[in-house]
């Protein structure tokens, strides 16, 4: 059976790269959703995906680069990153938090391709 209800003091948090780490509070067939949480500075460099994902800034500030093209995210600001768009993300305050959303399809995870490492790994902020 599909869990339906996941609370928050049963999600533990993984670190993803230095200052950068995740909770993965619950996915389906369809859809995985991830809560990311930056220290001051750290950096997730210019990557793909080969998926679609929405993100919501919950706290803090990120500045995200899409395509070329920097932005400063705050509180309620969301994004929306196309398969295939090269991005970045850095933060701007401590502490800062991310919700992400991603079209996951089929039970699969999704991957991310950076300018460093074209190998396939499951997504996330470096990876994001």
């Amino acid at each position: 059976m599909v869990k339906v209800v996941s609370h928050g003091s049963e999600m533990e948090s993984q670190g993803v790269i230095e200052g950068i780490s995740k909770k993965v509070p619950t996915s389906g067939e369809q859809l995985l959703l991830e809560e990311y949480v930056y220290a001051l500075g750290a950096e997730a460099p210019h990557h793909t995906h080969d998926i679609e994902q929405i993100g919501y800034i919950v706290s803090g500030q990120l500045e995200m680069t899409f395509a070329g093209e920097k932005y400063v995210l705050s509180p309620g600001d969301c994004y929306l990153v196309p398969r295939g768009l090269e991005h970045d993300v850095k933060a701007l305050t401590d502490q800062a938090k991310t919700v992400l959303i991603s079209a996951i399809g089929n039970g699969g995870h999704g991957h991310h391709h950076d300018e460093h490492d074209h190998d396939e790994h499951d997504h996330g902020p470096n990876e994001h």
